[in-house]
């Protein structure tokens, strides 16, 4: 549940300030997004990704390469 702030690209082991763990980089980052998809609170655009939760009846929007949103 530690969130380091800032982590340079030649960083490439994370070290947990909070207990001491020593992961690979890319190894945390792969168990970050794994335990985030399983997650029924991951949001994209704003709206619930998972159908039938709270959220999920609200329109997707796209950005255009520009930046505009449609």
């Amino acid at each position: 549940g530690v969130v380091k702030d800032v982590l340079s690209l030649n960083e490439r082991v994370y070290v947990c300030a909070e207990c001491g763990s020593i992961l690979d980089r890319d190894l945390n980052a792969a168990i970050n997004l794994r335990n985030m998809a399983a997650s029924p609170a991951v949001t994209a655009c704003g709206a619930c990704v998972r159908p039938g939760l709270p959220g999920s009846g609200r329109g997707s929007r796209n950005r255009a390469p520009d930046g505009t949103v449609s």
